[in-house]
């Protein structure tokens, strides 16, 4: 009923939609915000600030106040990046912002080379300037001969050491969950060269425009990305 309040008349719902934000179930209270954002509801502009900017997980609010907010709302979220727990979402969000103004927060952490971080943020930076991430220019194709004494995949472990790694099975989790993230099959980014690309695109990108994917971002564009 949530998610097809937003087909609905506006005058009518939005005091039940607006009351829903805060409901116990997050799903229903995410699709409140959805529909009640559509509506240019102070309320839900409001929550949506406290949940991108707060503590606690909340990637499609980050991703909300990103991509609805100005400015003002993009450095207050890039702040939120020295929080190790929310850090990625953050990066994510930053994406869509469209604020060329967001790319040397999001190339610092493509230097840094924490695998994962830098791979969202050369993600985010993909988003901005529309580069390729698989483009062999800003890639890291070759990543060396492997480790000695790795053991390749789907091949058993061979030796007395590999086996004594093992956690002791009462011990293991079996709830665990090994399905990589989607973030681990991005190619690893360059840095040198993503810098110099993304520090000569921003340099030539109109002042004041939101892009997306290197281009500015109205209703024809949006329409092409979707």
């Amino acid at each position: 009923a949530t998610k097809c309040a937003h087909f609905g008349d506006s005058t009518r719902h939005r005091p039940i939609v607006e009351w829903l934000l805060d409901h116990d179930c997050r799903t229903v209270g995410r699709l409140a915000l959805v529909c009640a954002l559509a509506w240019r509801s102070r309320r839900a502009s409001q929550l949506c600030e406290e949940l991108a900017l707060g503590e606690s997980h909340a990637e499609q609010e980050r991703m909300l106040y990103a991509a609805l907010g100005g400015p003002r709302e993009h450095r207050a979220l890039a702040e939120q990046l020295g929080r190790v727990a929310t850090r990625r979402e953050t990066i994510r969000a930053l994406g869509f912002s469209g604020n060329v103004a967001m790319i040397p927060v999001l190339l610092e952490f493509v230097r840094a080379r924490v695998p994962e971080e830098a791979k969202l943020a050369a993600q985010a930076l993909s988003t901005i300037l529309g580069f390729g991430l698989r483009d062999d220019r800003f890639a890291v194709t070759d990543m060396g001969p492997a480790s000695e004494g790795s053991v390749s995949e789907g091949a058993p472990f061979q030796d007395e050491e590999s086996r004594s790694s093992l956690p002791p099975l009462e011990q293991d989790n079996l709830d665990a969950d090994l399905v990589p993230s989607p973030e681990a099959e991005l190619p690893q980014p360059n840095p040198e060269t993503l810098t110099r690309f993304c520090e000569e695109r921003a340099a030539a990108a109109p002042k004041g425009q939101r892009l997306l994917y290197g281009v500015p971002c109205d209703g024809s564009q949006l329409l092409h990305a979707m």
